[in-house]
């Protein structure tokens, strides 16, 4: 379906995304990036990357909270778990993949969530978006010490 993420259907995905947030207790707060803090209930994001992927990224990031609040969690992401309480984990190949796994599920259930919320989203470009930066997510997996900062 072709993009209804432009400019005049972003105030209303936005408010959209809003109200799902608050419905299931996240706020949402500015910040540098984007990422949603489970410890805190609190997706953060920056308006600054432009409309149509600040909605997408949005949606990818309220995946991850639908995640972490499905149940299941640590039987699903068992080696991400289990690094938060064995720092030999953390790091670790199997923890890396877990991640990777969690990020190709959180893309998933945001563009669920957008139909689910009756959003009309350029499929292709969402698409086109997650896989840009899932690329950088595999290269991170294999790569670990050339990609830090993920």
């Amino acid at each position: 379906m072709k993009c209804k993420t432009r400019q005049e259907h972003t105030d209303g995905h936005f408010k959209k995304i809003k109200k799902w947030c608050e419905d299931n207790c996240i706020s949402l707060a500015t910040g540098k990036e984007f990422q949603y803090c489970p410890e805190e209930n609190t997706i953060y994001y920056n308006k600054r990357y432009g409309d149509e992927k600040t909605i997408f990224t949005l949606l990818h990031e309220c995946g991850h909270a639908s995640i972490r609040k499905s149940g299941g969690y640590r039987e699903k992401f068992r080696t991400q778990h289990k690094a938060l309480n064995d720092g030999r984990v953390d790091g670790s190949l199997g923890w890396r993949v877990d991640v990777l796994r969690e990020e190709f599920e959180a893309w998933r259930i945001g563009l669920e969530l957008s139909k689910d919320m009756g959003m009309q989203l350029d499929e292709d470009e969402y698409d086109k978006h997650a896989s840009g930066l899932l690329k950088m997510y595999c290269m991170w997996v294999a790569n670990p010490k050339d990609y830090e900062e993920m």
